[in-house]
This record gives structure tokens, sequence and C-alpha cells, in this order.
């Protein structure tokens, strides 16, 4: 039966997860293009934008399964075990789900302007390198709950790795006024 709701409720996490991406999709041509011609204010104004898309999509979504549970998982089965069973899970894995917009767009942004190396530690993050090792040591301590826990803390361990990665590479967003060329005095 958790196999059955964790199939249900990663196909209702993707519907909220694939507008995500169209965002970010929609954000990388323009991003990229702009950091080419060294526009930055524009860059950082198309990537704040579609960040607070992403994490308006991801706080919406996460508050209509919050809210109606049953009624999203009401559309793949009417079985009460499955019920019952998947507003537990939904309960844990939208926890921290609103995050994700960020760690999304953080990594679209490093696409588009070039940076493999972040792209790629960002992109795995969160599935690789926080959620599997969490998935297999958590349900020895808490059981099938310790499975819908890794989710929320895997999105904020990848949270919190986008943050630091954004921040750490800040410079090459906000170069210095006599690096783009504009007028210091």
């Amino acid at each position: 039966m958790a196999i059955a709701v964790y199939g249900v409720v990663m196909r209702l996490l993707m519907l909220i997860f694939t507008p995500i991406i169209g965002v970010a999709q929609g954000l990388q041509p323009v991003a990229g293009y702009n950091y080419g011609a060294k526009r930055f204010d524009r860059m950082r104004r198309s990537v704040v934008l579609a960040a607070i898309a992403a994490t308006s999509i991801a706080v919406s979504g996460a508050l209509l399964l919050q809210i109606f549970p049953r009624t999203f998982l009401g559309l793949f089965s009417s079985e009460a075990t499955l019920l019952s069973q998947g507003r537990d899970a939904l309960k844990y894995l939208i926890l921290a789900f609103p995050l994700v917009g960020f760690q999304v767009i953080s990594a679209t942004l490093f696409q588009a302007t070039g940076k493999a190396r972040q792209t790629l530690i960002l992109s795995l993050a969160r599935q690789l390198l926080f959620l599997i090792p969490l998935v297999l040591i958590m349900p020895s301590f808490f059981g099938l709950k310790g499975i819908w826990m890794s989710f929320p803390i895997a999105d904020t361990l990848g949270f919190c790795l986008s943050v630091a990665v954004v921040y750490r590479f800040r410079h090459l967003y906000y170069p210095l006024p006599s690096e783009t060329g504009e007028d210091v005095t």
C-alpha cells in the first residue's frame, strides 16, 4: 500500500512541479541573453520574478494539497486505506515543498549563465545527495513515517545548498559598476 501511496502522491506533486519547470524554462533564455549582454539588472529582475512565480506555484499547490488531500487523492483511487495513508504522507511531503521553487530557479540561473558544475550540483543535490541517503537511514528510526519525513528534510537541505551556492557566486550576477562598463562617477 505504501508503494501505491507513493505513486499517487508523486503524481500529485508533479502536477505542481510541472508549471515550476515551465517557469524555469521560460527564465533560461531571458537570463542567458541578459547575462551575455551584460544587462545584469534585467537578468536579476527576471530571476527574482521567476523565483517569486515558482515559489507562488509551490505554495499554492502545497496549500491546496494540505486543505483538500482527499479530493486530490480521490482522483486516483477511492480505496479508504490509500486515502488515509495518502493524507498522512502528503502532510509530510509538502511541508518544505514551497522551497523547491527557489531550488529549480537557482539551478536554471547557473545553467543559463554557463556554470555547469553549479548546475549539476544543484540539480542532483535534492534527490541524489540528500533524499536517497535519508530514505535509507530514516526508516531505521521512524519506520514508514521516516520515509515520508525524508522528503521535507531533503527539500530543506537542497534549499540551503541553493542559497549557499547562489550567495557564493553572487559576484557573477552583481558585478561592480567598473566591471560592467558603467560610469562610476
